[in-house]
């Protein structure tokens, strides 16, 4: 688990959002991009939460990043990017 949350880290966040914000050569543009996809990327952290309970995965040694999961699912905009992403799957 704990190599999933890295490759997640790594791949959606930092290097699609950070480096590209940090990155003195990266155009305005760029950077701005980067800076609007940070709430779907963490909504979709927040989708791949939710997969553990009907994947048989027990989060609850984890009890803070249930909370901060259930706090981003309160957020306007994760909560319309999940809304999306069920009616996109036919269940919205």
């Amino acid at each position: 688990m704990l190599q999933q949350w890295l490759n997640y880290l790594a791949t959606e966040i930092h290097k699609e959002v950070y480096f590209l914000i940090f990155n003195p050569a990266a155009p305005a543009d760029a950077k701005q991009f980067a800076r609007a996809a940070v709430p779907a990327k963490y909504a979709y952290l927040v989708t791949t939460l939710g997969w553990a309970q009907p994947a048989g995965i027990d989060l609850s040694a984890w009890p803070v990043l249930i909370q901060d999961a259930a706090r981003l699912r309160e957020r306007p905009a994760v909560a319309r990017a999940l809304g999306e992403e069920l009616a996109l799957a036919g269940r919205g």
